[in-house]
């Protein structure tokens, strides 16, 4: 800490422990006229009004028997960003500490009737700046000044007029004779916050982020200054708060009148908290559940009104007025995005108690400012999948490309809520093409635009969507290049005409589906069964026999699509029956060995003598006894068991021993690849029927 030497103006530097007894100057500044502590090292500025509040600071100590004064204008080297940092953070302290606070008001003349509500004291500047309400509170005796250095009057000698000035309540300008560390926020915490950003709500600061910085010494709170980030200091001056403090009154302020609509549940200055004095904690019977800044916004757990409260949705907080112990203060909200609760512009509202039980006890996330949206991920609000095309044919180019990067080129389109709320309609050209070189491509166009009817409930999109078949008049619009240069080439005044009707052999279905409240739109182009190259055929010019023909026609078109899909199960079902066979053997096979290896492990361990003699008794005396019987009547049966037993064992390891490509193949609907797998299946049957080896099976 730097101290000016009252005798010879000179500053010296002390470590904390070892700072003497000191007094301190509060002042406003004059721009320009200020001496700075490079000034006071090379001995310039004497000639600035600035100069002449140091001399008169230092005398003033001298008078009273003090060594060292303390003026914040050339005492703090504000070159240093850490040291100003850190003197910033130290001055409430350092105003507490001071012996005497010297209040000079160079806007107040001698003979002022201090006690006039119009009178010069009561408009001084020095009541409006932000950085001299730490300076009003801190000190344990503060001494005002007129302009010409006189002394005007003690703090506590008119405690009751700067009340009525400030606004400020007489317990907290009332201080002790002799201060000590701790006492001074222990009666500040006696103060609600609400009550606290009252007393700076009408000051102004000249930086913006000052508003913030200059009440860090109000709330105990230390935090690093970064100038530069507006408004954001008092967001994290609010945040530090809710670190050290479950003081809900912090939640509790007043949307300005010509402000936005909504606002985050953070208050963007003290300005917010203007008519919010009167505003303290409350006791419900239940301790203050604890609230935190969260990455999904302010978590907190709250009393929220249901759907059929006539004054719209509501939370609680765990305050009230003053005046009125059996209300609580409840503040509007209304449904943002990604689950986020925004601050309504609707007013709070003072409700009776009993609403803290009839209410549902949810826990909630709410937005801390407008500009916390940033830093949320938003998820696609909806998204347009394409799920099937006809097959042999495939997607070769979307435009515009999708942006969010999908792996799968079946995703074309996806939009966020910024999308929507732009109101306007949203278009992507799908190119598909055929394997097959004589199948001409198509082009299909798939459209989002907001929605004509409200969607369920729950869900956040309200788009809808549209496909065409994409033709110009000439009945071309690819040019075999791109989408792009197919859509900049295109010279018709009209530009195109998308086609109303469906395309022949193609028939397109969507469907609309809603998952965690986001809306998936599943596209379908499918093929109708018939070549659409080969022209119609009519028998009758009479318009009944027209739609028994289109009718019967149609009828066919299913089930041959049926007939085919079902025949194509039956073949991959017959060609996944190896290991589907193996699948069940290796099954039983894992379920069977260890209950056996722990029943002949038991045995080993407790009956093996007994048991194999036993054993080999039973054997002798079976044996004995009917093997002359078993080959004379079961010879034959006794083959057969061993040969269907070989064979058993021969088929199973020929289907172990089938690759796993050709599993991949049956799966991934390679088609001539099937063939193969059916012909050896077949060709293993027969072998394994005839009993040969298992070294012809293999091959």
């Amino acid at each position: 800490m730097r101290l000016l030497d009252a005798n010879n103006l000179e500053v010296v530097e002390f470590m904390d422990h070892n700072v003497p007894k000191y007094v301190i100057l509060s002042h406003t500044w004059v721009t320009g006229e200020e001496v700075t502590l490079q000034d006071m090292q090379n001995n310039k500025g004497m000639e600035r009004s600035g100069y002449n509040k140091i001399k008169h600071a230092c005398a003033l100590a001298l008078e009273n028997g003090y060594g060292y004064a303390w003026v914040d204008t050339c005492c703090i080297d504000k070159t240093s960003s850490a040291e100003l940092s850190e003197a910033i953070n130290s001055m409430m302290s350092w105003y507490e500490r001071s012996e005497i606070c010297y209040t000079y008001l160079a806007d107040v003349p001698p003979g002022t009737n201090l006690h006039e509500s119009e009178s010069s004291f009561a408009k001084s500047r020095w009541f409006e700046r932000g950085w001299t309400l730490q300076e009003l509170i801190a000190p344990s005796r503060l001494i005002f000044l007129y302009d010409d250095w006189s002394v005007m009057s003690e703090r506590h000698d008119i405690v009751d007029l700067i009340t009525k000035i400030t606004g400020i309540d007489e317990a907290f300008l009332s201080a002790p004779p002799a201060s000590t560390n701790g006492n001074l926020q222990s009666r500040l915490h006696a103060a609600s916050i609400a009550e606290k950003m009252s007393w700076a709500s009408e000051r102004k600061t000249t930086r913006i982020e000052d508003t913030a910085y200059c009440l860090l010494g109000i709330f105990g709170i230390n935090m690093p200054l970064l100038y530069g980030e507006g408004k954001n200091a008092f967001l994290r001056l609010q945040e530090e708060i809710m670190k050290r403090s479950d003081d809900q009154t912090l939640l509790a302020w007043y949307l300005p009148e010509e402000g936005p609509d909504e606002s985050g549940v953070l208050a963007t200055s003290p300005a917010a908290f203007a008519k919010c004095k009167d505003f303290i904690p409350c006791d419900v019977g239940m301790s203050t559940p604890p609230f935190q800044i969260t990455n999904k916004g302010l978590r907190i757990e709250m009393p929220v009104s249901s759907d059929d409260f006539s004054d719209g949705r509501y939370g609680l907080l765990q305050c009230r007025t003053k005046q009125d112990p059996t209300t609580v203060i409840a503040i509007p909200l209304d449904s943002g995005r990604n689950n986020l609760y925004v601050r309504s512009k609707r007013p709070l509202l003072t409700l009776s108690y009993q609403y803290w039980r009839a209410w549902s006890f949810t826990p909630v996330n709410l937005l801390p400012s407008l500009s916390f949206t940033s830093s949320v991920a938003q998820p696609p609000s909806y998204t347009v999948f394409l799920e099937s095309i006809p097959e042999n044919f495939y997607i070769a180019e979307v435009y515009p490309p999708n942006q969010s990067q999908q792996p799968d080129p079946r995703f074309i389109m996806t939009g966020t809520p910024e999308d929507e709320n732009q109101g306007s309609s949203r278009a992507a050209l799908v190119l598909i093409k055929s394997l097959v070189d004589d199948v001409e491509p198509f082009v299909v166009r798939i459209m989002i635009e907001p929605a004509s009817v409200k969607e369920p409930t729950g869900t956040e999109s309200h788009v809808d969507a549209t496909i065409r078949f994409v033709e110009t008049f000439d009945g071309t619009f690819f040019d075999g290049v791109s989408l792009a240069s197919s859509w900049y080439s295109c010279t018709d005044p009209k530009f195109m005409y998308w086609t109303q009707r469906q395309q022949q052999a193609y028939n397109v279905n969507w469907t609309r589906q809603h998952y965690f409240g986001k809306t998936l739109f599943v596209f379908e182009i499918r093929e109708q069964g018939v070549d659409r190259h080969r022209p119609g055929w009519r028998l009758f010019d009479e318009d009944e026999f027209t739609d028994i023909q289109k009718g019967w026609t149609q009828s066919l078109q299913r089930l041959s699509y049926r007939a085919r899909s079902s025949s194509r199960a039956c073949v991959r079902s017959l060609a996944l029956s190896p290991w589907m066979f193996t699948f069940v053997v290796d099954s039983l096979f894992c379920r069977c060995i260890p209950p056996l290896g722990s029943i002949i492990g038991h045995i080993e361990k407790h009956y093996r003598r007994y048991a194999l003699g036993g054993c080999v008794a039973l054997f002798l005396r079976v044996y004995l006894r009917y093997a002359p019987w078993r080959r004379l009547q079961n010879l034959g049966a006794y083959r057969r068991v061993r040969t269907n037993s070989y064979d058993f064992v021969l088929f199973y390891l020929c289907c172990k021993l089938l690759p796993s490509e050709l599993l991949e193949a049956i799966l991934g609907k390679k088609w001539g690849e099937l063939v193969s797998v059916l012909l050896g299946l077949g060709l293993r049957l027969v072998v394994t029927g005839k009993g040969t080896n298992l070294t012809i099976m293999l091959i």
